[in-house]
């Protein structure tokens, strides 16, 4: 069964800035791994060189050539990644991989997190230094760099104890949801789902809300501008209005130009997007834990069936996410008016949140279920012609190229 997964947001998380402008390092036990390559964002998930990151964690590595496989073996734990494919074997057991591991210029590519929590390392994202971090305690790195340590850090869902996790019915607006008690940080914000493991949504109440009329000065260019905090939040949501009202569109206008203009104020928005994303991965192992799903079992990995499906004109949705590097295509949080609402879209995914950096191209005629359909067919939505043949998505290249997204 395929899982639809619909995220509400209290604030739209849309930051439109490329993947390519930030450099991401990684460390290990507070020392700096050495690549000589950058890390690559595939889909969301960060991928590295395999020697680099197995020799900073001291494994050991063997090459299947005939069966293009890696093995790492470390500590008397064995995973077993093959190029392109979407799950591993982690000691005979099968697991799935949001980014399979690849070849890039002619070097092994090996997805971080999952190597890493997987031989029972604590990872963890600082976005202050847009770094990962292994092992590694945050504040000696922000104190070398420098750098504030306001901003919150991703939970490692793994520390948590789901089983000291239980729900209450929610009250008020939130009546008709689910209120998750006992996870970390919930004196911060409030989770509320509704539905199951194969098909659920998320929301999430902040408890330390700021005042969206709050009127809030900023300098550019030695001019003064006034924006409520509430238009400051859709600026950070999308720069292009930002670019318009300045006249800019060099660039300047990033990540770490924002946090410098306007300092709290983004670190506030910023916040509010790793609420969401950590809201969602609390209920996703909340579901499984409640459900008795077994992680291992869940999604299992398919081999595409191209019968009727010609290969040179359609590319099937697995294998746009794993070549397009960072794009994904998903429902998107859009505001229109005073209303949130969500459409499909072709994105660039942020390393960071997990949540959208950049639309690339809306469908908003493709209902938001339309991935899940169990029948074979074919529809144009919005100029592209979307077929789905044996439960697997299929998007025709020549209008990828057409609409500049290929």
């Amino acid at each position: 069964m395929k899982r639809i997964l619909i995220l509400i947001f209290t604030v739209v998380i849309t930051l439109n800035i490329s993947t390519t402008a930030f450099a991401i390092d990684v460390f290990y036990q507070n020392k700096k791994v050495e690549m000589d390559v950058q890390p690559k964002v595939v889909n969301g998930s960060t991928l590295v060189p395999i020697r680099a990151i197995n020799t900073a964690l001291k494994g050991e590595t063997k090459w299947n050539q005939s069966k293009q496989q890696v093995e790492i073996v470390k500590d008397g734990h064995k995973i077993i990644l093959e190029i392109g494919k979407n799950s591993a074997l982690v000691d005979a057991k099968v697991v799935n991989l949001i980014t399979p591991a690849q070849v890039i210029s002619n070097r092994t590519y090996v997805p971080l997190r999952f190597i890493s929590e997987y031989f029972g390392h604590d990872v963890i994202w600082d976005s202050a230094t847009q770094s990962i971090l292994i092992d590694t305690d945050i504040a000696i790195i922000d104190k070398q760099a420098n750098i504030s340590t306001h901003f919150d850090t991703i939970i490692d869902i793994n520390s948590i104890d789901f089983g000291k996790i239980y729900e209450v019915n929610g009250t008020g607006k939130y009546s008709d949801y689910k209120k998750l008690i006992g996870y970390p940080y919930e004196n911060h914000y409030s989770i509320y789902y509704t539905g199951n493991s194969s098909s659920y949504s998320v929301t999430y109440e902040d408890l330390k809300p700021k005042d969206l009329k709050e009127k809030i000065s900023w300098i550019y260019d030695g001019k003064t501008y006034t924006h409520t905090r509430s238009q400051l939040y859709s600026f950070f949501s999308d720069i292009t209005t930002l670019e318009r009202l300045l006249g800019q569109n060099d660039g300047i206008i990033n990540q770490n130009w924002l946090a410098k203009t306007f300092g709290e104020t983004y670190q506030d928005w910023f916040t509010q997007g790793l609420y969401s994303q950590e809201a969602t991965r609390i209920v996703d192992r909340y579901l499984e834990v409640k459900e008795g799903i077994n992680i291992m079992d869940r999604d299992p990995f398919n081999d595409i069936d191209l019968e009727n499906i010609e290969p040179n004109e359609w590319i099937s949705l697995k294998e746009f996410h794993m070549n397009s590097e960072g794009m994904d295509f998903s429902a998107h949080a859009k505001r229109v008016g005073d209303k949130t609402v969500l459409i499909m879209a072709f994105s660039i995914i942020s390393p960071l949140t997990g949540t959208v950096e950049k639309v690339i191209y809306e469908v908003p005629d493709m209902p938001i279920d339309y991935l899940d359909n169990e029948k074979d067919i074919e529809t144009t939505f919005n100029g592209i012609r979307f077929k789905i043949f044996n439960g697997d998505t299929y998007i025709n290249r020549e209008d990828l190229k057409n609409k500049g997204i290929l």
